[in-house]
């Protein structure tokens, strides 16, 4: 998807169902990263510019779904693996990336999301929780982010 691989499926329509198809098979992987494309679909660019409230409600029922998913999936896992590509060693590999780490920026910063100190707090305590536990730990000695 990140278009680092030799002859990588570009289509988005695809991707989205090949992540649909292994969440459904029982991938936590993919159940993790599904929700979180949920939630980034429900971001509302026109935040950033101005804009209605009314505007910005149209997004809150989809990124609100995302974060069910994430809730859901994060029981069982709370990170997914994520590919990472370290070029000065040619180092390529699968780490595993906290689910909460790419929500609770989101409502910190208040781009495209409200600005909300409780979501921000909740997801940023999973995120720390996630990234202290031994499962993700473990994982990470497999791939080390920047070379370590």
């Amino acid at each position: 998807e990140d278009g680092l691989i030799d002859n990588p499926i570009k289509d988005k329509k695809i991707l989205k169902q090949m992540y649909a198809d292994a969440a459904a098979k029982g991938s936590v992987d993919a159940q993790i990263v599904v929700g979180i494309k949920r939630f980034y679909e429900g971001s509302s660019r026109r935040r950033s510019y101005g804009g209605t409230e009314e505007e910005w409600a149209l997004n809150v029922p989809v990124w609100q779904d995302g974060l069910k998913q994430i809730e859901q999936a994060t029981k069982k896992q709370c990170w997914y693996y994520g590919t990472y590509i370290f070029a000065p060693q040619q180092k390529r590999c699968l780490t595993p990336i906290s689910a909460a780490g790419k929500v609770w920026p989101k409502f910190r910063d208040g781009f495209g999301y409200p600005k909300d100190s409780s979501l921000h707090e909740y997801w940023k305590q999973k995120d720390d929780i996630c990234e202290a536990s031994p499962a993700f730990k473990a994982a990470r000695r497999k791939c080390l982010p920047f070379g370590g």
